[in-house]
């Protein structure tokens, strides 16, 4: 604070000073020619007094504004240059006025606005204080960064080039084992040398970490780790290279890939088992085939011995031991073909799935009634007393199998009178209503059961005894009279209508067997078995037949059937002689033998409806084993229908109605929807097997790799990419068969096979029902 003597000297100057040096801003009184009186403290620190009043001098712009404030009553605003200690200028705002003239000298009052300097000191501290914030927040961030770091299920970390890690998360030291990580060596804990498909020689650290991290940069390895902790196991690490100031860096992201690599080896394995399994399966059907030709062609010459012998026995010249003979003949050939039918009913149940066999509506009273009966001529002629005790409704039709059913009451049946040799054989049946689906659908449970009084079964054999080709017992009698079919037929047929079947056996005493059945109660659009009896008799005189057929047998007893009816046949014992005797005969039909050899009957039929004048000709297949496949080809190559060996009367009676169209024919069986089986068990089971306890893992990452193919199948359907449709479903198609996935399997050929058609419209509904299909499979394979 300056002061000069005038202001000791008058009372007002000392009163302006007092009140200036109270004030918080530069304040300084002047003379009207530039002289400072007064100055207070804020003023000496901005700007002291001399170097003021040299600034007032030496810039123009300075001596005007306090001009124009000497003379002007009204304070001035303006802008000063002014000059610090160290020689350098520097602007700021000011405001001058002049004051009353009560002293002895003009004064003006200069009072000065720091600003500038204040927003620069402001400024100043405005980022400090966003510096700090800033450091903060980087802490935090820190912070949240490694929380991510160590919640990472992967190994993350940083090396430098030197090979030893600057940075770990916790799953990284977790997978190699070791708490603090920091400084040791990358390459005392993965071997970078070990490939996981071909061990090579031992890896050894690289005398230049860094230009071989460098190198094996950004490309993913498949390497093993050696923890502290844990066994030798397979990973996955990438290195990416990062420039840090001073230094070069490598961020290492680990994988562990143990599940990935069994799943892999297990779909190698697969693979291998899947071509074995079609080896399997061929030979099976191979086998299966020469059963049923094999049983087919015996079949035919023991059912003419049965005819010869039945003709021989009505001749009364007979003398006792050749009639004696004959019943034996008689007897050994029907246990033949009993056996042989066995067989061939086998094979069927092998060869024709479930959907394959005809659904019709039946009397259950009815049909046990008639079996009952039937048995009833066996049983008497070994002196056996039969049972028929029934608890149905006389009138109650079901809708169902009845093949199957009949089949299963005539083996239990014929197996009591075979085994039985004193007592009696009682048949029992039970039916009652139950309701199913909330009430919706009405259903007919039957409670049947079959007990003889005969030798009985040991408790160890009842285990195998519905084995295939299981007698119940090792005794040759035994062997003799059956080829253990029966009850395996009886098995399979429960089995396929859902059913369940008990035995309880003791030795010396009996054997009871006891079935359990559930039928629809049937609409009225259902088909009765017995309607096939039921077609009329046409006017058969007169109507002309083709038979084609390579076997003699056979042609007889067609030409003796077709002439009991007054028909007129015609015979051919190849394909060719076929061909040649449609162009020399008038006919009406033919009757083509499927199984011809040379030309067989579907080429033969394929050529004859060629020929001129013959396109509408009417060809109906017969063969001693029809399937699906076998009906599939037949139509494909023009055939009406195909019937089993021998063809019967009825079925004759409904070729003279087709042809003639005199009445309508006879409809076909219905058949039922495919029962669907989303597994082949067989083979999940196997893979299942494989997997261990990795199986879950295994289900996972299939259903997560189909759901992604759906995906694409989908924005591929968008954009009208056919091909790419077909190659992904292909794919998609090979991958689930692997574990079995039959029913997935055939959702992926369809949408293939449309893919191929360019029939785009229906795949939408289709793809939404392979995703449902898709997570009842997850399911059903989960639960293995």
């Amino acid at each position: 604070m300056t002061k000069i003597e005038t202001v000791k000297h008058d009372d007002s100057l000392a009163r302006y000073a007092d009140i200036i040096a109270l004030d918080v801003y530069p304040c300084y009184l002047l003379t009207v020619d530039g002289k400072v009186v007064f100055s207070n403290g804020a003023a000496e620190r901005l700007c002291p007094a001399d170097q003021f009043e040299i600034g007032l001098r030496t810039w123009p712009q300075n001596a005007e504004f306090l001009r124009r404030s000497a003379k002007s009553t009204n304070p001035k605003i303006g802008r000063m240059v002014l000059q610090q200690n160290d020689g350098e200028s520097f602007g700021i705002r000011g405001r001058m006025a002049r004051l009353p003239a009560r002293s002895a000298v003009p004064l003006v009052l200069a009072r000065l606005d720091p600003g500038d300097v204040e927003d620069q000191y402001q400024r100043l501290r405005s980022e400090s204080s966003q510096l700090q914030r800033a450091i903060r927040a980087r802490k935090r961030s820190d912070k949240r960064f490694r929380q991510f770091l160590d919640s990472a299920v992967d190994g993350i970390g940083a090396v430098a080039s030197n090979g030893r890690f600057t940075m770990a998360n916790s799953s990284l030291s977790k997978m190699l084992g070791v708490t603090d990580l920091i400084g040791k060596s990358l390459f005392s804990y993965v071997d970078m040398g070990a490939a996981l498909h071909g061990a090579e020689t031992p890896f050894e650290a690289p005398a230049d970490p860094g230009a071989f991290l460098e190198k094996v940069s950004g490309t993913p390895l498949e390497v093993y780790v050696e923890s502290v902790e844990h066994d030798r196991y397979p990973v996955e690490v990438t290195f990416t290279p990062t420039d840090e100031p001073g230094s070069r860096q490598f961020v290492v992201v680990m994988r562990d890939i143990t599940a990935r690599t069994e799943y892999r080896d297990a779909l190698d394995r697969s693979q291998y088992l899947e071509a074995a399994r079609d080896i399997a399966r061929a030979n099976e059907q191979s086998k299966t085939r020469f059963l049923a030709t094999v049983s087919h062609e015996m079949r035919t010459p023991l059912g003419a011995i049965a005819t010869a012998v039945d003709l021989l026995l009505q001749n009364n010249d007979l003398k006792p031991e050749q009639r004696q003979l004959m019943e034996l003949i008689r007897g050994s050939s029907d246990t033949a073909l009993e056996q042989i039918n066995n067989t061939l009913e086998h094979v069927r149940m092998d060869m024709r799935p479930i959907k394959d066999h005809p659904v019709s509506s039946f009397n259950p009273s009815q049909v046990l009634t008639r079996l009952a009966n039937q048995s009833w001529i066996a049983a008497e002629a070994k002196g056996l007393e039969l049972r028929l005790a029934l608890d149905c409704q006389s009138d109650q039709q079901v809708a169902g199998y009845h093949h199957l059913f009949q089949r299963v009451v005539q083996n239990l049946m014929g197996n009591a009178v075979k085994y039985t040799d004193t007592g009696h054989i009682t048949l029992t049946a039970r039916c009652d209503r139950v309701t199913k689906n909330d009430g919706k659908k009405q259903f007919l449970a039957i409670e049947m059961s079959v007990a003889d009084t005969g030798k009985g079964i040991a408790a160890d054999e009842i285990d195998r005894l519905f084995d295939p080709f299981e007698t119940g017992n090792s005794d040759y009698n035994s062997l003799a009279q059956s080829a253990g079919l029966g009850l395996s037929i009886v098995k399979r047929a429960v089995d396929a209508m859902g059913g369940s079947i008990r035995v309880s056996s003791t030795v010396g005493a009996g054997t009871e067997f006891r079935v359990s059945l559930s039928f629809a109660i049937p609409d009225a659009a259902v088909k009765s078995a017995s309607d096939e009896t039921e077609i009329p008799a046409p006017e058969t005189k007169g109507f002309r037949v083709l038979v084609v057929d390579d076997n003699p047998l056979n042609r007889d007893l067609m030409v003796k059937l077709l002439h009991s009816e007054g028909c007129i046949p015609h015979c051919a014992d190849s394909g060719e002689a076929a061909l040649e005797a449609i162009r020399t005969n008038d006919v009406d039909a033919v009757l083509m033998d499927v199984g011809l050899p040379g030309i067989d009957g579907l080429e033969a039929t394929r050529q004859l409806l060629a020929q001129p004048g013959h396109a509408d000709m009417p060809v109906f297949g017969l063969t001693g084993f029809s399937d699906s496949e076998t009906r599939e080809r037949a139509g494909i190559a023009g055939m009406e229908k195909v019937y089993v060996k021998p063809l019967r009367r009825p079925q004759l009676y409904e070729i003279i109605h087709r042809v003639r169209g005199s009445a309508p024919p006879a409809p076909d069986m219905p058949e039922p929807g495919p029962i669907p089986d989303l597994l082949d068990k067989s083979v999940s089971r196997q893979i299942a097997k494989i997997a261990g306890e990795n199986w879950s893992v295994f289900v996972h990452q299939l259903h997560k790799e189909c759901l992604t193919t759906l995906d694409h199948l989908r924005n591929a359907l968008d954009a009208s990419a056919c091909d790419d449709i077909v190659e992904m479903s292909r794919k998609a198609s090979v991958t689930v068969t692997t574990v079995g996935a039959v029913a997935l399997n055939q959702n992926f050929l369809e949408i293939e096979e449309l893919a191929q058609k360019r029939l785009l419209d229906d795949l939408p509904v289709l793809l939404d029902a392979t995703e449902h299909l898709l997570e009842e499979t997850r399911l059903a394979l989960a639960m293995l």
